[in-house]
């Protein structure tokens, strides 16, 4: 089951109100479909939705798909007729596409910026600490003691081999940057087996919305981009008592929660191992 990104962004929205940035946005409906003409777009909105917005004005979209987080600056209005510019703090939409249903009014941060807040967070902030442990296998070759890797293994935790009724620790190694040549994946598994018995080993890959199953991480993945979003809209106080958002509270929250995974995770630290066949 893969990590819910929808759920994600709105476990961000939650904590970027409860941080006090911004209220949450009205939600405008739209109808129709996209006219677009080199930056500029031009839509509907449900009737008497124009009447609700201004010139100056951001629309964009609510409860999104991952290609469909689109951004739109308000140009002008005639009724409910919208000229915008297209992909404005968001993605751009297709010329003839099918506008979103729902589209936030004046969001302070976009679902797109959320998003890009989320993908961020699972590049740069949790891996090599934070990962996912997956089991492959492959067939020994005695001649060699080579084969390809996975292209998403990041680091190998361990191996072994069942002969008979007994499981035998298969000493193994991960190459990175090899050549595509000779390794499809780039990445080569060195090792010494004893037969050609299937070699089962553990393998750290890095977090990802479409692979990853551990739920919990949905929490810990919504911390850290919060605190990104905010950072992207602190002010310094203008006085003392006049306070803006402060991301510090929810890095806090986001190392901590790391913190659990990683003591969740460290069991899987091997104990390195020689063999001497003498």
């Amino acid at each position: 089951m893969a990590l819910d990104r929808t759920k994600i962004i709105k476990a961000v929205k939650n904590r970027i109100y409860q941080q006090g940035v911004g209220e949450k946005p009205s939600i405008r409906e739209a109808t129709g479909t996209a006219t677009v003409t080199g930056d500029k777009v031009t839509f509907s909105l449900a009737a008497g939705e124009g009447a609700k917005c201004r010139s100056g004005q951001i629309l964009s979209s609510y409860n999104a798909d991952a290609d469909e987080e689109y951004g739109f600056y308000v140009l002008s209005l005639s009724t409910d007729a919208v000229t915008a510019v297209n992909g404005y703090e968001g993605e751009a939409i297709a010329n003839s596409a099918t506008m979103p249903v729902l589209l936030e009014h004046q969001a302070e941060v976009t679902e797109y910026q959320i998003a890009s807040a989320i993908d961020d967070v699972i590049a740069s902030y949790l891996f090599p600490e934070v990962f996912d442990i997956i089991l492959d296998s492959f067939t020994p070759n005695l001649a060699s003691l080579q084969t390809n890797a996975d292209t998403l293994d990041e680091a190998i935790i361990r191996a072994w081999q069942k002969i008979g009724p007994t499981v035998y620790q298969v000493p193994i190694k991960l190459v990175q940057n090899m050549p595509t040549g000779d390794f499809a994946a780039g990445k080569m598994l060195v090792y010494d087996a004893v037969t050609t018995t299937t070699v089962n080993y553990s393998a750290k890959r890095k977090v990802s919305l479409t692979t990853s199953s551990d739920t919990a991480l949905e929490g810990l993945i919504a911390k850290g981009a919060a605190a990104l979003v905010i950072e992207g809209v602190e002010q310094a106080p203008s006085d003392v008592e006049e306070k803006g958002p402060d991301s510090r509270a929810l890095w806090g929250s986001f190392y901590n929660a790391k913190r659990q995974f990683e003591t969740a995770i460290a069991k899987e630290a091997v104990t390195a191992f020689k063999v001497d066949r003498g």
